[in-house]
């Protein structure tokens, strides 16, 4: 048996270097030839079904093939998956470029643990079918991302949904990707329904579990490049999913950024490579809507105007009742400046001893603080999360407001740079020298064209135009609007 497996090697090698010379991919197998004699048995079962099954697509036969033979424990490669296996379709929800639906595998069970009979009980596997629209044709570049996706499953990662296999639907053609179903659903749904029960110590516990799949992605020399609460998943924990496949899979799709608008970072928007430090600014928001129960800029269009405001500094207020450590990361996180952004690794460090990052940014030394102190800084962690009276349009959000993945394509944006206060505050009326200050730092521009480079060097330029008007009465938009916003209420105001 060893002797077959290991010819097999040799051959399939060969293969891969005779087919390098002929300007195509080789693949490197790296194998263990200490495994278990089960294993090698898998293994070896595994070999003898690779003519019995195809794909469609040979490059991706290539890499199934790969990972069945390199996968440190075999019973969990990615495997091609016929569809008539699935019963019970059901649809779940839609996205951008995807449609997401659950199934139950036939011939396959799960252990789930059933709290009336106190133990494990075996029960039909359900998992979740996403659907990769227009992949009739995948591209090269698709497919080596989902190389990515299922290379860092083989290196036993955790906080990471995992990826059963693809299977293909034979009336559309499309494929499948076959992964863990999330009862419960995403990380958006799961805060909108537990908001007023949530303290900050789940909030920590969530943030630990993301920041922890970003660790092993990062180490793995990946990002995820459309991070968002609608790509966590919940399970018993929290789950990474769809990193590096929020874009389309046909190669006749244009080519450029695909994600949310709203977790996007301005580097990436104003057309600078993706970085994991990109992945960073991502978690930021997510910190923000696990603070608020409200995906961020829900109450105004994700349009140029937002991603031009978004490169000049713009972000989200923070409410009122965020812990002091909790605000100081996250305006770190989502800093104009990527360099200045904390990586994965220390922000779970800050994450797992918070009272230490406490003291640290309000110059208290740990020696010194009181046992009172300590108490009180776990009873704000054991407090419930309550959701602000100054939500934003009290939770509608806006019709043009998209968090689905699409292309996002806005021309000739500026280099990102901070705001002298990072966050927007609310309207104050006994705060006038802030209100002079924060209408000063912004620009006129049109919402549809961004402005010449000349106009945002001298912005003095622009406010004798504004001298002329006289500044609307507050509506009810709680969150301080830019001078953008406001000229186009002016606009309206005129019409009348």
């Amino acid at each position: 048996m060893t002797n077959y497996v290991e010819d097999y090697f040799n051959q399939r090698q060969q293969s891969f270097s005779d087919s390098s010379e002929e300007e195509e991919e080789s693949v490197d197998l790296d194998i263990d030839y200490s495994d278990d004699d089960w294993q090698w048995e898998e293994r070896l079962r595994l070999i003898n079904e690779f003519s019995n099954w195809t794909s469609g697509n040979d490059n991706l036969d290539q890499f199934i093939q790969q990972t069945q033979l390199e996968t440190p424990d075999p019973r969990l490669h990615v495997q091609w998956i016929p569809f008539e296996n699935f019963s019970d379709i059901k649809f779940v929800a839609e996205g951008g470029y995807s449609t997401v639906f659950s199934a139950t595998w036939l011939n396959k069970q799960d252990k789930v643990w059933d709290g009336a009979k106190q133990t494990f009980v075996k029960k039909p596997l359900v998992v979740a079918l996403k659907a990769l629209k227009n992949s009739k044709n995948l591209s090269d570049e698709f497919i080596d991302e989902f190389k990515r996706h299922a290379s860092i499953k083989l290196d036993g990662y955790g906080s990471l949904v995992h990826c059963h296999g693809v299977t293909r639907n034979p009336t559309t053609l499309e494929y499948l990707m076959v992964m863990n179903y999330a009862e419960e659903g995403d990380l958006r749904q799961y805060i909108q329904r537990n908001i007023n029960s949530l303290s900050w110590k789940d909030i920590i516990e969530i943030l630990s579990n993301i920041t922890m799949g970003l660790i092993n992605i990062h180490k793995n020399g990946t990002f995820h490049k459309n991070l968002h609460c609608g790509n966590v998943l919940k399970f018993f924990t929290c789950n990474i999913a769809d990193f590096g496949l929020c874009g389309p899979s046909d190669p006749s799709e244009p080519k450029g950024i695909y994600g949310s608008l709203p977790f996007t970072a301005p580097e990436v928007l104003a057309g600078n490579p993706f970085t994991t430090k990109a992945d960073i600014y991502s978690l930021g928001f997510i910190m923000w809507e696990l603070s608020t129960g409200i995906p961020p800029f829900s109450d105004r269009p994700h349009d140029h105007s937002l991603a031009l405001e978004i490169c000049h500094g713009f972000r989200e207020s923070n409410r009122s009742g965020i812990p002091p450590f909790y605000k100081h990361l996250m305006a770190r996180c989502w800093d104009a400046d990527p360099s200045k952004r904390p990586d994965a690794e220390e922000i779970m460090d800050i994450l797992l001893s918070p009272y230490e990052y406490h003291c640290k940014i309000l110059d208290i030394e740990i020696s010194k603080s009181e046992i009172n102190q300590i108490e009180m800084f776990d009873t704000i962690l054991a407090s419930k999360i309550i959701k602000s009276n100054n939500n934003n349009n009290n939770g509608k959000i806006h019709p043009f407001a998209i968090y689905t993945s699409r292309l996002l394509l806005y021309p000739n944006l500026p280099e990102p740079r901070n705001r002298p206060e990072v966050t927007t505050k609310y309207h104050d009326d006994d705060d006038e020298d802030d209100e002079e200050s924060e209408e000063e730092g912004y620009e006129e521009y049109n919402t549809n064209y961004p402005p010449p480079p000349e106009s945002l060097e001298s912005p003095e330029s622009s406010d004798s135009e504004f001298d002329e008007y006289i500044p609307p009465p507050i509506i009810s938009m709680q969150r301080r609007k830019s001078i953008v916003s406001l000229s186009m209420d002016l606009a309206q105001l005129s019409c009348y």
